[in-house]
């Protein structure tokens, strides 16, 4: 799989030149030139913009099919002003999302090369999807040599185009996007094509398994195509040691001190729905929950508390502010730090902490996960129950057998921080049981839960996720829930085609991660 390419650029800084260079020496790509293919035919066909964008798109479809696009140029003034027009009437990304829905469905099997493209929400949006970005700019001297050549401007002229470009196009913030930054005034558009060529030819490798790629560089690949992830899985993956787990589980029916006998976190969402369900149905007496962390979406509580009524089951909403830590609040405070600097090297960096030592904050789970943890084992408790059950489909740790031969893959993880007192066991239900989606479906469909029909990312429920899903998407070059979702499809919970189309949609949040942090009065 080659990735889509799209080049940026400052005026005169050679992206036609490179563009036709990357022709020659890439023949399987489709090259676009944004003016030709989108800009021109909006001026040609339309004295007037149609107030719905799908009228446009349909209408812009017909006239490319019918290979009317290419016609005579426009002037780069008229250029600005349907620009403008075009992002008041519609979105500010609309120039990239209406190139990727013409050309991606004229040549659905080709690579695709955008060339000339403005706009840097444009550049974000390409960013996001996946997209090479390249962004070109040249010496002040040259790029005042090269228009006055090529337009026979005036210094003055072409200062205030340059001047006006960067207003309307942010053009210099299109840099901080790229992939690649290449000053045409040092290298050649040879060198440039071959750098780029050099890059993009590299496939995009997937693991056999699941939906893991080398687009993580942190992700590493076995001779048989399998991430290092599945590797482990499947060699360690013991059914019996499941089923010595579920009679673990199963012991703590009726051993609780008081009413209830287990705890079932619950966010209302399919998995925690389900799972809610069935402990009922096993014949636990189940206490449902949910955290206030201070930045669930307010929904998360109307709808959790709606399936406790259904499945006729008691249900709490419990604070955890008391549980914070001096610790947690240190960690808060430098994710907080982190998102408002925003720079790619920090967050690539963080990132690897976070996987080696667990104290990465880049990932807002991360962070959460210790907080939940430790309320999950004091709440447990203070209710008297010795087991809290949650949706989660995947296992919960990899740890050393007895017989220190071999790592075992547990649903189970226990929690005894404190010698005299008892432990708590939490218990990643779904995989217990080895449920599927499927099983999960057909559980929804008996308690009457139609909240929504495909799987969703974490950004779905949590405001902080939410926030921090394009940064991460960004600045990390994959989504955030790639990893997540890619261990739901090792276990067999997921296919890879569910998993990929929860990863489609990239959320975008009116608030910052500081702001709900602050919001939540954790920094």
């Amino acid at each position: 799989m080659l990735k889509n390419i799209v080049i940026f650029g400052e005026p005169a800084t050679g992206k036609s030149t490179i563009a036709k260079k990357l022709s020659f020496k890439l023949p399987n790509y489709k090259i676009v030139e944004s003016s030709e293919g989108l800009i021109v035919p909006i001026a040609r066909h339309f004295k007037k913009l149609p107030s719905n964008y799908n009228t446009l798109l349909y209408s812009l479809e017909k006239i490319v099919d019918k290979n009317l696009a290419t016609q005579a140029p426009i002037n780069r003034k008229k250029a600005r002003k349907i620009f403008s027009s075009l992002v008041k009437q519609y979105f500010p990304s609309f120039i990239a999302e209406t190139l990727e829905k013409i050309y991606s469905k004229k040549y659905p099997t080709a690579p695709l090369i955008f060339t000339g493209v403005r706009g840097y929400e444009n550049a974000k949006y390409f960013k996001k999807r996946g997209y090479f970005v390249v962004f070109l700019k040249a010496n002040k001297e040259d790029l005042l040599e090269r228009l006055s050549k090529k337009r026979d401007y005036s210094k003055k002229e072409i200062l205030n185009e340059l001047k006006e470009e960067d207003r309307l196009y942010l053009t210099k913030k299109i840099e901080k996007e790229a992939d690649l930054v290449f000053n045409t005034s040092t290298i050649s558009a040879a060198e440039i094509a071959d750098k780029i060529i050099s890059l993009v030819q590299k496939k995009i490798q997937e693991c056999k398994k699941c939906i893991n790629t080398n687009q993580n560089p942190f992700i590493k690949f076995n001779k048989e195509g399998y991430c290092d992830v599945c590797e482990i899985y499947l060699k360690n993956f013991d059914k019996k040691a499941l089923a010595k787990e579920l009679a673990l589980f199963k012991s703590f029916i009726g051993s609780g001190k008081g009413k209830y006998d287990i705890m079932v976190g619950l966010s209302g969402g399919k998995d925690s729905s389900a799972t809610l369900y069935q402990v009922r149905e096993m014949g636990f007496t189940p206490l449902a929950f949910t955290f206030d962390l201070g930045y669930f979406h307010p929904y998360i509580y109307r709808r959790a508390k709606k399936v406790a009524e259904m499945c006729g089951v008691d249900y709490e909403i419990i604070p955890v502010r008391k549980y914070i830590t001096k610790k947690m609040l240190r960690r808060f405070r430098k994710m907080a730090d982190l998102y408002k600097r925003d720079k790619k090297e920090e967050f690539v960096m963080d990132y690897a902490t976070g996987r080696r030592e667990y104290q990465g904050v880049v990932r807002p789970c991360w962070v959460c996960r210790e907080l939940i943890i430790h309320a999950r084992y004091f709440e447990a408790l203070k209710h008297g129950v010795r087991a809290v059950a949650i949706g989660i489909n995947e296992w919960t740790s990899l740890k050393q057998s007895t017989s220190q031969k071999k790592l075992v893959v547990s649903a189970i993880r226990k929690l005894k921080p404190f010698p005299d007192k008892p432990a708590v066991y939490i218990v990643h239900f779904p995989f217990l049981i080895q449920a599927k989606l499927k099983d999960t479906k057909k559980i929804l469909k008996k308690i009457g839960w139609n909240y929504y029909h495909n799987v969703q990312s974490n950004a779905a429920s949590c405001l902080l996720a939410c926030a921090a899903e394009e940064p991460l998407c960004k600045n990390l070059g994959f989504h955030p829930d790639t990893t997540r979702l890619a261990r739901e499809v090792t276990v067999g919970f997921l296919t890879k085609k569910e998993a990929k189309r929860a990863l489609q949609r990239i959320r975008k949040c009116k608030y910052s991660v500081p702001q709900i942090l602050k919001k939540a009065e954790l920094i």
